[in-house]
């Protein structure tokens, strides 16, 4: 199968380092496309444009600091068949979430999955996001760019697939997230806005960093 990798990158060394190192040796192939939108001016434009650019339906946006663990490939392409059997109308996938009690899986920070191979949530961490051009335009999905910072736009995206009856799903392949995490700039704005633009749909928004 044929797939895009998409980073946002502000320090070429971490994704040299981490997305590239982890990746290029299962692509003997020539099975992935690579693309990096450097420093864009938030995260939500830097995806739409990394978009457009793909050449490949399936697309894998993720961070630069994220290190796929040996054998990532095949065991992707192993969750895709059983999303294809049991949960065909998805819209995106990731590596991490939270489900609608507020419980967190995922393949990294210890989060475990469950003995599951497939897991839905209402809303998906950010870090590592898997979604096709052609269900996007299907069902007019686009990252919003009233995000102006560099959260919140995995959940807000999810919440987007669900309104329109599609899947969000956590796949055990796993990864490891090499970063520290902090909150950073304007999460507070951020997920103001996503409970805003919600209220209506979601009485409550469940995360990976925190409930609204």
């Amino acid at each position: 199968m044929k797939l895009t990798l998409l980073t946002l990158v502000n320090n070429k060394n971490i994704y040299k380092e981490n997305v590239l190192a982890s990746t290029i040796k299962e692509n003997n192939e020539g099975n992935v496309e690579y693309i990096v939108i450097n420093n864009p001016p938030y995260a939500t434009e830097g995806i739409n444009r990394g978009i457009e650019k793909s050449t490949n339906n399936t697309i894998i946006y993720c961070h630069q600091d994220i290190y796929f663990l040996e054998g990532w490939y095949n065991k992707l392409l192993y969750c895709f068949n059983l999303l294809n059997i049991y949960k065909k109308n998805w819209g995106v996938c990731g590596f991490a979430g939270t489900k609608t009690e507020g419980k967190m899986v995922g393949t990294h920070s210890g989060l475990g999955m469950d003995n599951c191979d497939v897991r839905e949530v209402q809303t998906l961490d950010c870090s590592t996001l898997i979604f096709r051009k052609s269900i996007n335009q299907k069902y007019d999905l686009k990252f919003d760019e009233n995000l102006k910072y560099f959260h919140g736009y995995g959940e807000d995206f999810s919440l987007q697939c669900i309104n329109k009856g599609l899947n969000v799903c956590v796949l055990n392949v796993n990864i490891q997230h090499n970063c520290r995490w902090t909150a950073g700039e304007g999460i507070g704005e951020t997920f103001q806005y996503i409970k805003q633009k919600w209220k209506h749909k979601f009485k409550t928004i469940y995360t990976t960093v925190g409930t609204y």
